[in-house]
């Protein structure tokens, strides 16, 4: 039996690491809470450095991607059967790896502003923990992480056709929660 060498760190801080706040994103994104999704970007990450030989020259941010994922789903599955129910919480706000939220506060605008558009975020995240795993996860992915159909399917291991579907269904979906989401604002104001 021959042992392979093992991955050069330089590489896989070259072609993983960089991508290691949309893996990030993406775990949050499935498991509902920061402390999970950093359990899982880091589990990820680590069966990435693995399996780094067994990339060949594909699209890196897919292929990682694609082991967060079913690092994410490996999880959720634990966690239903040890607590026997489903481990999703609500977000209130995307985070990067570092605790920062994705968009830096405006110092153009005012502090009622600012109120407005946190209290904005925080209603659309609410409105995408709403939706099931895997019509946030094609949301997630392609209007968050910028990825392509090709990609998401690569990721998700789906057609095409499934992606453009789900991708269709969250968006009404999401839709729906905003507007009867407003709509209870605006009778309770």
């Amino acid at each position: 039996m021959t042992t392979r060498p093992p991955p050069d760190p330089a590489d896989f801080e070259a072609l993983v690491l960089v991508h290691r706040d949309a893996a990030y994103n993406l775990a949050l994104w499935l498991v509902g809470n920061r402390a999970d999704a950093e359990d899982v970007a880091q589990d990820a990450m680590i069966r990435a450095w693995r399996s780094l030989d067994q990339l060949r020259g594909g699209a890196v941010r897919t292929w990682l991607l694609t082991i967060v994922r079913n690092t994410a789903y490996t999880h959720i599955e634990r966690r239903r059967r040890s607590l026997n129910v489903v481990p999703i919480e609500e977000a209130t706000r995307l985070r990067d790896g570092r605790g920062r939220t994705h968009e830096p506060a405006d110092e153009t605008i005012g502090a009622d502003d600012r109120l407005i558009v946190a209290e904005e975020r925080e209603r659309v995240a609410r409105a995408l923990q709403a939706l099931s795993i895997d019509l946030r996860e094609t949301l997630v992915l392609r209007e968050m992480e910028g990825l392509s159909y090709r990609e998401i399917a690569a990721v998700m291991g789906s057609p095409i056709g499934t992606v453009m579907s789900r991708l269709t269904r969250a968006r009404a979906q999401l839709r729906r929660i905003l507007q009867a989401d407003n709509g209870g604002a605006a009778r309770a104001r």
